[in-house]
């Protein structure tokens, strides 16, 4: 598995639009769909970090292959799954010969107000529990995103999915990381 985690501030604008010509149309026409003009621009960030990924592994950009899923999973020329991720101010694309689910959120920007929207009582209990309950929540709710990515499931499935197993953070089917720094936490489920 190949990670990289970016600021969005460390692309200009020229760099974002000059890379538009090497998105192909589908996908070129789907971002231009975004009304938010923040979010188009993510999207295209992540295009690049993707070919930057793409670049460290051999594989050229412009050869890509991508089939979708009906819920917007990608795997490119029917071996390489990739994920893609974005929060305020950072974007990540992990790409993978395995399953691979990914989600970021940062620190400051979380509202710990709403857990009972993606949580289950277990789930709550182990916040409750914690001694630092925002990390908590956002840890656990960025693993049950990634889940819901690595799944090929739709964010109404959120509080379905119990990640709490003998008292601790556990997913049988997939390898669980979480990558913690001072402004945000990246949580990560490959296929085992």
């Amino acid at each position: 598995m190949e990670i990289i985690i970016k600021n969005i501030n460390d692309y200009d604008t020229n760099v974002v639009n000059n890379f538009k010509n090497q998105i192909n149309k589908e996908k070129l026409d789907r971002i231009n769909k975004m009304i938010d003009e923040n979010e188009r621009k993510k999207s295209i960030i992540a295009e690049i970090i993707l070919s930057e990924l793409l670049d460290q592994i051999g594989i050229d950009y412009n050869s890509l292959n991508i089939k979708y899923s009906k819920n917007g999973k990608p795997v490119i020329n029917n071996e390489l799954f990739y994920s893609i991720t974005h929060s305020k101010n950072y974007i990540a694309v992990a790409i993978s010969n395995k399953n691979i689910g990914i989600d970021i959120e940062e620190i400051n920007d979380f509202n710990i107000e709403n857990i009972d929207v993606f949580t289950n009582k277990k789930e709550q209990e182990h916040i409750n529990k914690s001694d630092d309950k925002l990390i908590s929540s956002i840890k656990i709710f960025t693993i049950k995103e990634a889940y819901i990515k690595y799944k090929d499931l739709s964010l109404f499935d959120i509080k379905k999915i119990d990640i709490i197993k003998n008292n601790n953070i556990d997913l049988d089917e997939c390898n669980i990381k979480s990558i913690k720094n001072d402004e945000y936490i990246l949580s990560i489920c490959e296929q085992k």
